[in-house]
């Protein structure tokens, strides 16, 4: 998965080598809007982020990345008390992580990566709609033009009070 929001493109000939990460990581953002990537290119990043990989058998990077993913808010309320939201890495480094079985660690991510696949999805077919809806009811003069009030009907409502309203009316009030 390649970053979602923070990209910019260096040459990585100026960037030292101890600099340049390969590992695949989760990338914490840790000012202004605190949230977590899992990125699996090679990377470098700049000083208000951090990135924590792991050489651990044990561990799936991903599932701790899905779990501090769905912790975001968690971190979001500690950042909101400085005028500029901001965490610190001890403020990860000592979060407690569930570490279930690797073979449960592997599931979860499988299936999580599964719904982020369909999301990712989701998304794209929600903008096709959005993009051709856009055209289906772009008109240019051609076509005549009414306002709303002159094609369709206003029925105005009646103010209620509460002793009016029944439980188990007939007809809804909106």
């Amino acid at each position: 998965m390649q970053a979602e929001k923070t990209v910019a493109f260096v040459d990585f000939d100026d960037i030292p080598e101890k600099d340049i990460n390969r590992e695949p990581s989760i990338i914490v953002k840790s000012r202004g809007i605190i949230e977590f990537e899992y990125y699996d290119l090679p990377f470098s990043h700049k000083n208000e982020m951090w990135a924590y990989h792991s050489k651990n058998e044990n561990i799936s990077l991903k599932f701790i990345y899905y779990f501090l993913k769905q912790s975001e808010s968690y971190f979001q309320k500690i950042g909101s008390k400085m005028q500029m939201p901001q965490i610190a890495t001890p403020d990860t480094d000592k979060f407690l992580i569930p570490i279930p079985p690797l073979s449960l660690q592997s599931e979860i991510v499988h299936i999580l990566d599964t719904f982020t696949a369909i999301t990712s999805e989701l998304t794209l077919r929600k903008k096709q709609y959005q993009y051709y809806r856009d055209k289906l009811l772009s008109f240019d003069e051609s076509v005549e033009w009414k306002t709303l009030g002159e094609v369709i009907e206003l029925k105005r409502g009646k103010r209620l009070v509460r002793k009016e309203l029944l439980e188990n009316g007939k007809y809804p009030v909106v």
